[in-house]
């Protein structure tokens, strides 16, 4: 969930007291060697509140390439570029960067929770920076 979005070129701050949308992604991730991985997410996400025009719950859509390092167990950090082809309830491109710092602790011998906070920052068609809270359960196949 984005807590806080600062729009560079029109000088605005959105906060989750002015829009609540809930991001769901779903990935694929592998290592390719002990501590370093790469992978790519897929994201929907969903405007809650406030009430969306018709036909724009589904605010983003966007693949998520990454790679990420668990530099200090149960430590980890990850570099994503975001590539939406839609954006804020509309068919409109918008390309990102996020630099991510998190936890992942066990809850099985496959199971991990993670908590994280992430940096985005928008540099095509809009300049934007925000911070997000990120939440997930991450399970090894």
């Amino acid at each position: 969930m984005q807590l806080v979005l600062r729009d560079l070129d029109h000088h605005t701050t959105r906060t989750v007291k002015d829009v609540v949308n809930l991001s769901e992604f779903i990935g694929l991730h592998g290592y390719v060697v002990d501590r370093l991985r790469i992978g790519a997410n897929f994201q929907l996400t969903e405007r809650l509140w406030p009430e969306p025009p018709p036909g724009g719950r589904i605010q983003r859509l966007a693949v998520l390439p990454q790679i990420g390092w668990n530099f200090y167990d149960p430590f980890f950090t990850a570099l994503v570029f975001g590539f939406a082809p839609r954006t804020d309830g509309k068919v409109h491109l918008n390309l990102s960067l996020q630099a991510v710092l998190g936890v992942s602790l066990p809850i099985s011998k496959r199971v991990r929770l993670s908590v994280a906070g992430e940096v985005p920052w928008t540099f095509y068609d809009r300049h934007l920076v925000g911070f997000t809270a990120l939440t997930g359960i991450a399970i090894r196949l």
